[in-house]
């Protein structure tokens, strides 16, 4: 567990997904603002609570979560990811291009 510099849970905040307060939460431990974190999912209650914190996130989807993240349309299709292999190439082509 030391490779993070924080850790936080569902125990840590009173409200779950889809509020944001634990994205929130994160971003003031961290000390930093919202836009310069980023979030990986995998439902739409998490999508959702990233995007009202005001984060950039990518949808991790799996076999529980895929059809709802697509039927969602919360996302753009590039940040859905529906193969975990994809996610290093994703992410480290949204942090090279600046978005």
């Amino acid at each position: 567990m030391d490779q993070f510099e924080c850790i936080l849970t569902k125990n840590d905040v009173e409200l779950g997904k889809p509020h944001p307060e634990i994205y929130q939460l994160a971003a003031q431990k961290l000390s930093l603002p919202s836009n310069q974190c980023l979030v990986l999912e995998d439902s739409v209650n998490g999508i959702k609570a990233a995007q009202s914190a005001g984060m950039p996130v990518f949808a991790l989807t799996n076999a529980v979560t895929r059809n709802s993240v697509h039927e969602a349309q919360l996302l753009q299709r590039e940040y859905i990811l529906d193969d975990l292999t994809e996610a290093q190439e994703a992410v480290f082509d949204y942090l090279q291009s600046g978005s």
